[in-house]
């Protein structure tokens, strides 16, 4: 009996652990911290620049870890001398609201970003007055994989839009084809479609065309009546850029196509003229309220379209070939 209280415990059953190299156990942390820890792989960024007859501001939200983020919710703050025409992708804003100060706030929301993924917004102004100053930004909230609610801030971006001062400029109109085609030279179109029941003569929204941009101070280079087209041309005496203006009927559109090297002056100048113009046709009757004038750009891409279709019609953008109803 002595004997067997002197034998070694017995390892039958007992588990082995295997013991990990430090090499092992570093890329294992490291994994870890990437799969749970998203501080600093959540990025914002924004641009503001112009596109077409209008600023385009963007903003891009990166999601550089393993894990999704959710409750995501945008707020844009812009100065109210700009309008918000559009949006792509089209996400349903929760409405544009007006804050203190002359700040207008833009509300949207969706529910995840992936992980190892991004999102980009679009968000299209014109100017609603000119002369003016202002500031642009952008604050994001969001969930984390670790339900801790975090928050994102843009800079703040500065908005000037300049004042227009012409002085018209006579050159041969054998130059207009020279100026078009220099490489330098931006390019911008406001189309318009009225929508009236009776008929009217479309000679007389060229005649306003005419009057609207001599009223602009630019000079008439040429013009054929009956294609109902003329050329004006003009310098801005702020910035000594040269402007050719444009303006036509076709396919029962207004149109002003603008060119200038610089870009910022086509959109200063196409508001003007797209406010304006409402203003001339209202001021003699030609229509009887706003609500009758509409802006022929497409709502998905922003492109003009292709002619201005009868009351009821669905019509094809000839660039994204949106599919859409104008009136």
């Amino acid at each position: 009996m002595g004997g067997e209280s002197n034998k070694q415990p017995s390892i039958h059953g007992l588990m082995l652990f295997k013991v990990k190299n430090d090499e092992e156990v570093a890329k294992k942390d490291l994994f870890s911290f990437e799969s749970t820890d998203q501080e600093n792989l959540i990025k914002l960024i924004s641009e503001f620049a112009p596109a077409g007859r209008s600023y385009r501001y963007s903003i891009m939200l990166i999601n550089q870890s393993k894990d999704p983020i959710t409750e995501i919710k945008i707020r844009i703050k812009f100065p109210d001398v700009l309008e918000l025409i559009r949006n792509s992708p089209g996400l349903v804003i929760g409405g544009v609201k007006a804050l203190d100060k002359g700040i207008e706030q833009i509300n949207l929301e969706f529910e995840e970003l992936a992980e190892d993924s991004k999102r980009q917004l679009n968000f299209y102004f014109t100017p609603k007055a000119l002369n003016q100053k202002g500031k642009i930004s952008t604050n994001i909230t969001f969930v984390n994989n670790k339900d801790f609610v975090r928050v994102l801030n843009s800079e703040p971006t500065k908005i000037e839009i300049g004042k227009l001062s012409i002085m018209p400029k006579i050159i041969p109109g054998f130059h207009i084809q020279k100026f078009l085609q220099n490489s330098e030279i931006k390019k911008s179109l406001l189309s318009l479609g009225i929508g009236v029941e009776e008929h009217l003569n479309l000679l007389t929204y060229f005649h306003h065309i005419e009057r609207i941009l001599q009223h602009f101070n630019f000079h008439l280079i040429a013009k054929d009546e009956e294609k109902k087209i003329a050329w004006f041309f003009g310098t801005d005496i702020e910035l000594n850029e040269d402007i050719l203006v444009i303006g036509q009927i076709v396919i029962n559109k207004i149109e002003f196509l603008a060119a200038s090297k610089n870009h910022q002056i086509l959109i200063s100048l196409l508001s003007a003229l797209n406010s304006d113009y409402r203003k001339r046709i209202l001021s003699t009757g030609v229509v009887q309220t706003s609500d009758h004038i509409y802006n022929l750009d497409c709502k998905n891409c922003g492109g003009a379209l292709p002619y201005f279709p009868i009351q009821g019609e669905e019509i094809t953008c000839k660039h994204c070939q949106t599919v859409q109803l104008i009136w």
